[in-house]
Protein backbone atom coordinates (compact mmCIF):
# COMPACT_ATOMS: atom_id res chain seq x y z
CA UNK A 1 0.00 0.00 0.00
CA UNK A 2 1.43 3.33 -0.99
CA UNK A 3 -1.57 5.70 -0.20
CA UNK A 4 0.99 9.15 -1.52
CA UNK A 5 1.46 7.61 -4.15
CA UNK A 6 -1.10 9.04 -7.60
CA UNK A 7 -1.05 5.52 -9.69
CA UNK A 8 -2.52 4.00 -6.12
CA UNK A 9 -5.55 5.88 -5.97
CA UNK A 10 -6.09 5.96 -9.77
CA UNK A 11 -5.82 1.88 -9.87
CA UNK A 12 -8.51 2.07 -6.75
CA UNK A 13 -10.58 4.47 -8.23
CA UNK A 14 -10.62 2.63 -11.52
CA UNK A 15 -11.59 -0.52 -9.68
CA UNK A 16 -14.43 1.11 -7.69
CA UNK A 17 -15.50 2.22 -11.00
CA UNK A 18 -15.71 -1.28 -11.86
CA UNK A 19 -17.87 -2.09 -9.07
CA UNK A 20 -19.99 0.48 -9.87
CA UNK A 21 -19.36 2.71 -7.19
CA UNK A 22 -19.46 5.98 -8.70
CA UNK A 23 -18.70 8.56 -5.32
CA UNK A 24 -16.10 6.38 -4.16
CA UNK A 25 -14.12 6.25 -7.76
CA UNK A 26 -14.68 10.24 -7.96
CA UNK A 27 -13.06 10.65 -3.94
CA UNK A 28 -10.27 8.45 -5.71
CA UNK A 29 -9.60 9.95 -8.45
CA UNK A 30 -9.91 13.15 -7.17
CA UNK A 31 -7.00 11.93 -4.35
CA UNK A 32 -5.23 11.02 -6.89
CA UNK A 33 -5.33 13.84 -9.05
CA UNK A 34 -4.17 16.06 -6.20
CA UNK A 35 -1.31 14.26 -6.14
CA UNK A 36 -0.50 14.26 -9.70
CA UNK A 37 -3.04 16.47 -11.65
CA UNK A 38 -1.56 14.84 -15.06
CA UNK A 39 -2.45 11.72 -13.69
CA UNK A 40 -4.49 10.60 -16.91
CA UNK A 41 -6.08 7.39 -15.21
CA UNK A 42 -7.48 9.50 -12.38
CA UNK A 43 -8.68 11.87 -14.89
CA UNK A 44 -9.94 9.15 -17.48
CA UNK A 45 -11.90 7.47 -14.76
CA UNK A 46 -13.32 10.87 -13.22
CA UNK A 47 -14.43 11.52 -17.06
CA UNK A 48 -16.11 7.92 -17.29
CA UNK A 49 -17.77 8.64 -14.26
CA UNK A 50 -19.28 12.14 -14.89
CA UNK A 51 -20.38 10.42 -17.91
CA UNK A 52 -22.72 7.95 -16.25
CA UNK A 53 -24.08 10.52 -13.84
CA UNK A 54 -24.95 12.51 -16.79
CA UNK A 55 -22.44 14.96 -15.92
CA UNK A 56 -21.45 16.05 -19.71
CA UNK A 57 -19.33 19.09 -19.77
CA UNK A 58 -17.42 17.94 -16.62
CA UNK A 59 -17.01 14.52 -17.97
CA UNK A 60 -15.71 16.33 -21.20
CA UNK A 61 -13.20 18.69 -19.44
CA UNK A 62 -11.60 14.99 -18.23
CA UNK A 63 -11.32 13.19 -20.87
CA UNK A 64 -10.15 15.98 -22.70
CA UNK A 65 -7.30 16.10 -20.20
CA UNK A 66 -6.69 12.53 -19.82
CA UNK A 67 -6.15 12.71 -24.27
CA UNK A 68 -3.85 15.66 -23.87
CA UNK A 69 -1.71 13.48 -21.23
CA UNK A 70 -1.97 9.78 -22.95
CA UNK A 71 -4.35 9.28 -26.31
CA UNK A 72 -6.66 6.18 -25.38
CA UNK A 73 -8.94 4.85 -27.69
CA UNK A 74 -11.95 4.34 -25.20
CA UNK A 75 -11.45 7.73 -23.97
CA UNK A 76 -11.46 8.80 -27.19
CA UNK A 77 -14.83 6.88 -27.86
CA UNK A 78 -16.16 8.32 -24.89
CA UNK A 79 -15.38 11.94 -25.63
CA UNK A 80 -17.01 11.10 -28.88
CA UNK A 81 -20.47 10.25 -27.52
CA UNK A 82 -20.05 13.49 -24.76
CA UNK A 83 -18.61 16.63 -26.31
CA UNK A 84 -22.23 16.80 -28.59
CA UNK A 85 -23.78 16.63 -25.17
CA UNK A 86 -21.47 19.07 -23.17
CA UNK A 87 -22.13 21.39 -26.28
CA UNK A 88 -25.47 21.23 -25.95
CA UNK A 89 -25.77 21.69 -22.51
CA UNK A 90 -23.71 24.68 -22.53
CA UNK A 91 -25.50 26.19 -25.00
CA UNK A 92 -29.10 25.76 -23.61
CA UNK A 93 -26.88 27.67 -20.27
CA UNK A 94 -25.80 30.51 -22.89
CA UNK A 95 -29.13 31.09 -24.71
CA UNK A 96 -31.09 31.22 -20.91
CA UNK A 97 -28.68 33.37 -19.92
CA UNK A 98 -28.84 35.44 -22.81
CA UNK A 99 -32.73 35.59 -22.07
CA UNK A 100 -32.01 36.57 -18.67
CA UNK A 101 -29.78 39.25 -19.69
CA UNK A 102 -32.35 40.44 -22.13
CA UNK A 103 -35.34 40.42 -19.09
CA UNK A 104 -32.65 42.52 -17.08
CA UNK A 105 -32.45 45.08 -19.87
CA UNK A 106 -36.26 45.16 -21.08
CA UNK A 107 -37.05 45.75 -16.90
CA UNK A 108 -34.51 48.37 -16.91
CA UNK A 109 -35.47 50.23 -20.36
CA UNK A 110 -39.18 50.23 -19.02
CA UNK A 111 -37.88 51.50 -15.10
CA UNK A 112 -36.06 54.12 -17.37
CA UNK A 113 -39.07 54.98 -19.64
CA UNK A 114 -41.51 55.04 -16.66
CA UNK A 115 -39.20 57.66 -14.90
CA UNK A 116 -38.98 60.08 -17.78
CA UNK A 117 -42.77 59.78 -18.29
CA UNK A 118 -42.83 60.43 -14.24
CA UNK A 119 -40.64 63.50 -15.13
CA UNK A 120 -42.29 64.79 -17.76
CA UNK A 121 -45.31 64.80 -15.65
CA UNK A 122 -44.09 66.84 -12.93
CA UNK A 123 -41.82 69.06 -15.16
CA UNK A 124 -45.80 70.01 -16.79
CA UNK A 125 -47.66 70.29 -13.52
CA UNK A 126 -44.93 72.76 -12.36
CA UNK A 127 -45.49 74.49 -15.91
CA UNK A 128 -49.00 74.95 -15.62
CA UNK A 129 -48.66 75.82 -12.11
CA UNK A 130 -46.26 78.74 -12.95
CA UNK A 131 -48.28 79.54 -16.01
CA UNK A 132 -51.52 79.82 -13.44
CA UNK A 133 -49.18 82.13 -10.90
CA UNK A 134 -48.69 84.06 -13.45
CA UNK A 135 -51.86 84.14 -15.03
CA UNK A 136 -53.64 85.55 -11.47
CA UNK A 137 -52.46 88.72 -11.75
CA UNK A 138 -53.75 91.94 -12.95
CA UNK A 139 -55.76 93.58 -9.99
CA UNK A 140 -54.03 94.45 -6.11
CA UNK A 141 -55.45 91.45 -4.15
CA UNK A 142 -55.37 88.72 -6.44
CA UNK A 143 -58.46 89.62 -8.74
CA UNK A 144 -58.34 87.82 -12.43
CA UNK A 145 -57.19 89.09 -15.63
CA UNK A 146 -58.71 92.69 -16.26
CA UNK A 147 -61.75 93.40 -17.83
CA UNK A 148 -63.27 91.10 -20.81
CA UNK A 149 -62.52 92.01 -24.20
CA UNK A 150 -59.41 93.44 -23.32
CA UNK A 151 -55.68 91.92 -24.46
CA UNK A 152 -53.10 91.49 -21.43
CA UNK A 153 -54.42 93.79 -18.27
CA UNK A 154 -57.68 94.87 -19.19
CA UNK A 155 -59.49 97.80 -19.52
CA UNK A 156 -62.71 100.23 -21.76
CA UNK A 157 -63.93 97.80 -24.86
CA UNK A 158 -62.42 98.57 -27.82
CA UNK A 159 -59.05 100.53 -26.30
CA UNK A 160 -55.78 98.74 -27.38
CA UNK A 161 -55.08 97.01 -24.21
CA UNK A 162 -51.93 98.00 -21.73
CA UNK A 163 -49.33 100.60 -23.46
CA UNK A 164 -45.90 98.45 -24.52
CA UNK A 165 -43.91 98.19 -21.45
CA UNK A 166 -47.01 97.67 -18.77
CA UNK A 167 -47.27 93.95 -18.56
CA UNK A 168 -43.80 93.93 -17.42
CA UNK A 169 -44.29 96.24 -14.22
CA UNK A 170 -47.41 94.45 -13.38
CA UNK A 171 -45.13 90.64 -13.38
CA UNK A 172 -42.99 92.27 -10.76
CA UNK A 173 -43.33 91.15 -7.82
CA UNK A 174 -42.05 94.09 -5.74
CA UNK A 175 -44.92 96.63 -8.08
CA UNK A 176 -47.16 94.07 -6.85
CA UNK A 177 -47.18 93.88 -3.25
CA UNK A 178 -46.45 97.60 -3.24
CA UNK A 179 -49.98 98.08 -5.10
CA UNK A 180 -51.79 95.69 -2.09
CA UNK A 181 -49.71 97.69 0.79
CA UNK A 182 -52.58 100.20 2.10
CA UNK A 183 -49.66 102.50 2.98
Amino acid sequence: LAPAKAMYWALRADYFLKQKEPLAAIFDADVALELNSENARALRVRGEVYRHLHKWEESARDLNAAQRVDFNDKADEMLKFVQPRSNARRDRRRKAQLAEEEAREHERQAKQEEYRKRRQAEEEEEAAAKAAAQGAGGFPGGMGGGFPGMGGMGGMPGMGGMPPGMEGLFSDPEILEAMQDPD
